[in-house]
């Protein structure tokens, strides 16, 4: 009973340790922040700092995430299927605000800002509200993702395969999906604004009628809806992705 109230008291002195991780990885992550190939599985790293982290070829299967700083972390071939990396929810009343256009009021999104992720199995993943602008998805695995009102802004899914998934609502403006393949996957209410489809394959898709399509682009694209003609591609220029204001339409848009 005393080391049970040592622990709980030792926990609450030092809020920033990472929690349920053994000692040698705690101090590899706080020391180095490097720990590729930790065997992270079923641990706890809510809310922590692992900003730039080395965690390529780690165990993060049912790794709790919510709310950790992931922003330019290194997670490439990191297996990560049933990871815990939805946002935190303010309100109950959540997609209607979404919907209202005021997500800054409603959601606080998990920061993958800039990761990599190439190659990671992120199978049964929650991605549900999460911020991933601008990650890197390369020949990424997401089966059974659930990416809801998430922001994918610049994310790039070169081969990456999307199967059985749910991008409801899903923020996928100037995204790559060069050779990617979309199998069984519910983009109803998605934006494809400015997005560069080029080979990309589109199979048994759900919601096409309400994707948003303006300025994207695609050359040997297949399975778009036939009403949907796209200029072919032309040399990129990076796009200014601002948390804010980016999102305004130009003037004279609907």
């Amino acid at each position: 009973m005393r080391y049970l109230v040592f622990l709980v008291v030792a926990l609450a002195a030092f809020p920033g340790q990472v929690r349920g991780v053994d000692d040698e990885l705690v101090e590899r992550l706080k020391e180095t922040g490097a720990c590729p190939k930790c065997a992270l599985a079923w641990k706890d790293l809510q809310d922590q700092s692992l900003k730039d982290a080395d965690l390529s070829a780690a165990d993060l299967r049912w790794t709790k995430l919510m709310g950790a700083d992931m922003s330019g972390a290194n997670l490439r071939n990191a297996k990560m299927s049933q990871a815990f990396l939805s946002a935190k929810l303010l309100k109950a009343d959540i997609y209607q605000d979404v919907l209202t256009q005021r997500p800054d009021e409603a959601v606080v999104g998990d920061s993958f800002r800039s990761a990599i992720l190439e190659g990671a199995d992120l199978t049964g993943a929650d991605l549900t509200g999460a911020t991933m602008i601008r990650v890197n998805f390369k020949q990424a695995k997401l089966h059974k993702v659930i990416a809801r009102y998430g922001d994918l802004r610049g994310a790039d899914l070169t081969e990456a395969v999307v199967t059985d998934s749910d991008l409801r609502n899903t923020d996928l403006r100037f995204v790559h999906l060069t050779d990617a393949q979309f199998r069984t996957v519910n983009l109803k209410g998605a934006d494809l604004r400015w997005a560069r489809l080029i080979g990309v394959v589109f199979n048994d898709i759900y919601g096409f009628e309400d994707v948003r399509w303006d300025g994207a682009c695609a050359d040997g694209a297949t399975g778009l809806p036939g009403e949907v003609d796209l200029p072919s591609c032309q040399p990129e220029t990076e796009p200014e992705l601002r948390d804010q204001d980016a999102d305004k339409p130009e003037e004279g848009e609907n």
